[in-house]
């Protein structure tokens, strides 16, 4: 089971047991309530948008939404217009970065999101989407790297290193029983400039060594590549 069903699992779990403690003033219970509340007053469009922004487990932009929740009945257009009317009623967090903004969904808005998710059944078809989305983000980021874009290793560092969390949550979606390992292969491999220079040796060595056991590493020719950067990360060879 992925960190993400899990996750789901519990949650689903706490929503029913928190049934029994909506009368407590301020409890888990009366959040779980203004949450119901607010969910039941919005659109369909609104909750769709708001159940699928949950595979998101940091910041965000619109761009990244729309390609990473958009689907046949849920279309690009209807992403913005559908984050609009969550913060109207405060459940979507902005930060204005400049003339960027940035979206996040506060940790119990989250919780919600994920279980009602799972209820639709979309938890691992959005999932993969998102994996599949900070794959060709970090591909794409090796190669700015290796051409010296965006400038400094320092501004690279900043504008990707705030993906980690939801690198995190999709290498543990990819490599779960309904997940998709090459996805978690090709996500490792991308994502290994950024964890080497983070000083997080150990964990990077526990999602090489995760890839490697991986028949989608040899399958690839990446578990070469794997063992170098696991090398170079203090892992010992096998």
């Amino acid at each position: 089971m992925s960190m993400i069903s899990e996750a789901a699992t519990v949650i689903q779990f706490d929503l029913h047991r928190s049934s029994r403690r909506r009368r407590e003033p301020g409890g888990t219970g009366a959040v779980q309530t203004l949450l119901d509340e607010k969910y039941a007053m919005l659109g369909a469009v609104p909750r769709a948008v708001l159940r699928r922004l949950a595979v998101f487990a940091g910041e965000f932009t619109l761009q990244a939404a729309s390609a990473v929740i958009a689907c046949s009945r849920l279309h690009r257009s209807d992403v913005a217009s559908g984050m609009v009317a969550l913060q109207a009623c405060s459940l979507l967090d902005t930060k204005s970065d400049g003339a960027f903004s940035r979206y996040l969904l506060s940790q119990q808005t989250r919780a919600f999101a994920l279980g009602r998710l799972a209820c639709h059944k979309e938890l691992d078809l959005v999932a993969r989407n998102h994996a599949e989305y900070l794959q060709c983000i970090f591909e794409y980021a090796e190669v700015e790297l290796e051409r010296g874009e965006p400038g400094e290793p320092g501004q690279w560092m900043a504008h990707y290193g705030r993906l980690i969390e939801d690198v995190r949550a999709a290498l543990d979606w990819a490599f779960s029983p309904s997940g998709d390992a090459a996805i978690g292969v090709g996500l490792t491999m991308a994502v290994i400039p950024l964890w080497l220079p983070l000083s997080q040796s150990d964990e990077l060595c526990r999602r090489i060594e995760c890839a490697l056991k991986s028949e989608a590493a040899i399958r690839s020719g990446c578990d070469m590549r794997l063992r170098i950067a696991a090398r170079l990360a203090g892992m010992s060879d096998s």
